[in-house]
Formats: structure tokens, C-alpha cells, sequence
């Protein structure tokens, strides 16, 4: 399901800033077109690093599921 996402997976926040080094959150899809989120940094030029992956929440995310939902709207 990760590896889906992933490879069919777009860039929807980037943390330079990241005390675990440079990482991003990308929404993607499972081959069963669950929405997942999945946060990755850069281990090398060949590899990459999963910090976590998840099923994004109705509570916190937009119907797009690219944009948080604003403290007035939980």
C-alpha cells in the first residue's frame, strides 16, 4: 500500500526544517484508492526513508485531502 502511494503520490508539504532531517508529506493512493499519507526524508541517492504513513482524517483534512482544515471548521 506505501509503495503505491508513493509512486503515485504528490507533494502536499515539505519540512526542511525537520529535527529528523529534510522530510515531506506526500498524498497517494493504495491500489484499492484509499487516500494515505505518507511522510518520507531522503537517506541517500538511492534510498528512501518512511517516517510514517497513514489514513488521512475527515476531522483534520479537506475532501481533497491535500488541505487542512482550519480551526473553525473541526
Amino acid at each position: 500500500m506505501i509503495e503505491c502511494a508513493i509512486e503515485t503520490g504528490v507533494l502536499i508539504e515539505s519540512y526542511p526544517n525537520d529535527s529528523r532531517g529534510p522530510s515531506c508529506l506526500l498524498l497517494g493512493y493504495s491500489s484499492e484508492d484509499r487516500p494515505l499519507h505518507v511522510v518520507c526524508g531522503k537517506l541517500d541517492d538511492d534510498e528512501l526513508l518512511i517516517i510514517t504513513a497513514y489514513e488521512p482524517s475527515v476531522t483534520e483534512w479537506k475532501s481533497d485531502w491535500q488541505t487542512r482544515k482550519g480551526g473553525d471548521e473541526l
